[in-house]
């Protein structure tokens, strides 16, 4: 399972960065982008993403609003890097605020950390 981490400046900018990490994505795998789940913001219901989505034969997954449960894996993912980034800035004594603007590394690294460390593996029966 891949992951990226991109900061965004500003929510409108989503659509933008889906459509580069997708391109990487499908570059990297060579497979190619079939469904995105995505909740009901305007960012992913406005017009041209609709029509993007559309034209590439990927289907939108829209979640109901304030149900972390149908977007759970992706959730969880998130609060793990969100936790490790804050472990990070607290181990060196680094105000919160360093966590998005100034130091976009802090969760690529808490990212990279999280793909290579061990996972447990379900017992086999």
């Amino acid at each position: 399972m891949f992951m990226w981490v991109v900061l965004l400046s500003a929510k409108d900018a989503a659509p933008d960065v889906i459509k580069c990490v997708q391109a990487a994505a499908e570059r990297k795998t060579g497979r190619q982008l079939r469904a995105l789940r995505i909740d009901h913001g305007g960012e992913f219901t406005a017009k041209n993403f609709t029509d993007y989505c559309a034209e590439l034969g990927v289907r939108r997954e829209l979640t109901v609003p304030y149900t972390l449960q149908q977007n759970g894996v992706v959730e969880r993912r998130n609060q793990t890097v969100v936790a490790a980034v804050r472990s990070m800035l607290k181990g060196k004594n680094l105000p919160g605020w360093f966590w998005g603007r100034r130091s976009p590394r802090r969760s690529t690294s808490s990212t990279e950390l999280r793909r290579r460390a061990p996972a447990a593996k379900p017992p086999t029966s």
